[in-house]
């Protein structure tokens, strides 16, 4: 009985709503406006697919950059790596140079030790 009911609604609506609409502007304006306010029109999704569209292009613009910059990342990591190693070797380089100087310095006062000791000292 219910959809009886309905259906018969639906009927009347349909059969007096033209009427109304046709009579009575500020009613055909009200139903207007609580219509496009409630249902979503077909330029609401022109307007969203562009949206979409544009924000594609901003994720694509996005992931480049975003690969752009792991590459040069990689890139400084490597030189980093390399001036890491760069640095200990020049680190070995000087320290063995410090050592031929201290032990040529060693030799020197070996020689000179003794008559520096006796003049300074009078230790013989």
């Amino acid at each position: 009985m219910a959809i009886s009911l309905i259906k018969e609604e639906q009927s009347h609506i349909l059969r007096v709503l033209p009427v109304l609409l046709k009579k009575d502007t500020q009613f055909k304006d009200s139903l207007y406006m609580v219509l496009s306010e409630t249902f979503i029109k077909k330029d609401d999704f022109s307007e969203l697919k562009d949206i979409v569209k544009h924000l594609g292009v901003i994720v694509s613009e996005l992931a480049e950059a975003q690969k752009r910059t792991e590459m040069e990342l990689k890139a400084l990591t490597k030189s980093h790596q390399a001036l890491s190693k760069s640095h200990e070797n020049l680190a070995t380089q000087v320290g063995g140079i410090s050592h031929t100087i201290g032990f040529r310095l060693e030799d020197e006062a070996y020689d000179s030790l003794p008559p520096l000791l006796e003049r300074d000292f009078g230790i013989i």
